[in-house]
Order: C-alpha cells, then structure tokens, then sequence
C-alpha cells in the first residue's frame, strides 16, 4: 500500500481512526460554516431590509424631485408668461410714448401757429391803426398847411385866381362869397377848396 501512495500521487490512503478524525473535523467546518451561513443569511436579510428602506427614500425622494421639479417647471413657463406680458406691455408702452409725442408735436405746432397767427393779426392791426393815426397827422398837417395859405397876404393877381376858382363849385355860398367867408364852411367844402388852392399853388 505504501508503495502505491508513493508511486501514485493522487491516491492517499487513510486509516480508520485518520477518517474518523478527518470526518469530525469536516463536519465541524460544516456545522460552523452553515452557522456562519445563518449569520450571513441573516446579514443579506438585514442588508435587504435596508435596501427595502433604501428603496423606499429613493422613491420618496424621487417623488419630492419630481414635484419639485414640476414646480420649477410652473414657475420657469409663469415667468415666460410674464415675460411675454412684460414685452407686450413695454411694447404699448413704446407705441404710446410715440403716440404721445407726435400728438404733443402736432399740439405745439398747432399752438404756435395759433399763437404765431395771433401775433401777425395783432401786429397787422397795429399796422393798420399806425397807418391811420399817420393818414390823420399828415391830413391834419395838410389842413394846418392849407389854412395857412389861405391867411397868406397874395396879390391882386393871386387873389382874382383864387376867388375865380372858389366861383366854379357851387358848394361855397355862391358867387361873390370873399375868402374869410368860405373859410367857415363845412369841413367838406374845406377839402374841396384846399383842392383847388393846391392846384393854384402847383
């Protein structure tokens, strides 16, 4: 036998009493591995249990994400929102501040045209009254002129003429009428005769 195990390797020969003690000692590995098993099989349950807990946070937190991130949702698409008012009514805005300018632009031009058309009737009518109160200086001059002539010391000559020209108008009292005479009539015949004393003068 001994020569067989020596030669043959993988043949090993044990006794009784070696076979014995060798299947006490495999049956204690056993018993302790399947007792360590137990404590393994328990550890896998309680490393289960936990997951389950784990599992059961995830959810939760994938939950509580999802609806955060809902509400983020909501919030970004109730901002675009006011931000698409926020344009809109910037965009009013806009349209009435032009509206609003060229409305202040017409009115100013409006206004200083009035204004503008006030002032050149006012200056007008200034010109005008100007005009009058300058026509009724040099009228005033002029009579002031022809009464003058008229106290004036002429000639035979001059003097003949002059009444022969105040017996052409009928206006005069007549014939025969001397010159301080018709130096009382009406401011008309006045005019008519201060006339006549220019052409006698020309």
């Amino acid at each position: 036998m001994y020569e067989v195990t020596r030669t043959c390797i993988n043949i090993r020969y044990y006794c009784d009493t070696c076979a014995k003690s060798s299947m006490k000692q495999a049956m204690k590995r056993i018993e302790k591995m399947e007792g360590n098993n137990e404590e393994i099989i328990k550890k896998i349950e309680k490393i289960e249990e936990n997951n389950d807990e784990i599992i059961k946070k995830i959810e939760s937190l994938h939950k509580s994400t999802t609806a955060g991130i809902d509400t983020i949702k909501l919030i970004i698409a109730e901002n675009e929102s006011k931000q698409t008012l926020l344009d809109n009514s910037e965009k009013k805005l806009c349209t009435e501040i032009n509206n609003l300018k060229s409305e202040l632009n017409k009115t100013f031009a409006s206004v200083a045209g009035s204004e503008v058309k006030k002032s050149v009737d006012s200056i007008n009518l200034e010109i005008k009254n100007v005009s009058k109160t300058i026509n009724s200086v040099v009228e005033s001059k002029e009579r002031e002129t022809n009464m003058i002539v008229f106290r004036l010391k002429g000639g035979d000559a001059e003097k003949t003429k002059t009444e022969v020209d105040f017996n052409r108008t009928d206006n005069f009292g007549g014939k025969g009428s001397n010159i301080n005479a018709k130096l009382k009539v009406t401011e008309v015949h006045l005019r008519i005769a201060y006339t006549n004393v220019d052409t006698i003068m020309n």
